[in-house]
């Protein structure tokens, strides 16, 4: 991981080093080194959420500059690089997903690409994501249960295949800790 830290940290400085001499003298080229900064600084505070997830979520994989797998690659967790989507959910087709914030948004997104026909068990506290749903959506073909542990498994809703939810409702906001995936 520390030769994705220095890659980001390097391809940051360079973004700094371009844009100081084509910004031109003055102002300009002063905003533009602020600019440049502040690059630098949005990807160590990503590369150091990065490494605390894969510290509280032990067996990960970071797979990208913003993302980090599990399970060979079915259960992916994506850094979003804005808090919020102005064009709808960001879920990739084939995908489960759950968001941290209402109207698909927060830094995190959590995606499931994988169902059983009897049901995949899926527990969000393994991906540091229990009790952190606000919206979802769903463009895989599963059907998916979502439950709150409350000393049992308690009900919250039920996503059908091309189904999303922008809010879960105040009742059911952050309180999904299980999933079950059913493939049809």
């Amino acid at each position: 991981m520390a030769w994705l830290t220095r890659s980001t940290l390097s391809a940051a400085a360079t973004l700094v080093a371009v844009t100081a001499v084509t910004s031109g003298p003055g102002w300009g080229q002063e905003q533009a080194a602020h600019s440049g900064d502040e690059v630098a600084l949005q990807a160590i505070r990503l590369q150091a959420e990065i490494d605390r997830q894969l510290q509280l979520s032990p067996g990960g994989t970071q797979i990208s500059h913003n993302q980090i797998a599990w399970r060979d690659g079915h259960v992916v967790m994506t850094f979003l690089t804005d808090s919020k989507s102005i064009f709808g959910p960001r879920c990739p087709s084939g995908q489960f997903c759950v968001f941290e914030d209402r109207d698909w948004g927060g830094r995190r997104m959590l995606q499931f690409s994988d169902c059983n026909p009897s049901g995949r068990f899926v527990d969000l506290a393994w991906y540091g994501f229990n009790d952190e749903t606000s919206s979802w959506h769903n463009r895989s073909a599963a059907l998916v249960d979502v439950y709150n542990w409350a000393g049992f498994e308690q009900f919250l809703w039920r996503s059908e295949p091309g189904a999303r939810s922008s809010w879960v409702g105040s009742v059911n906001n952050d309180r999904a800790d299980h999933l079950f995936l059913y493939c049809q």
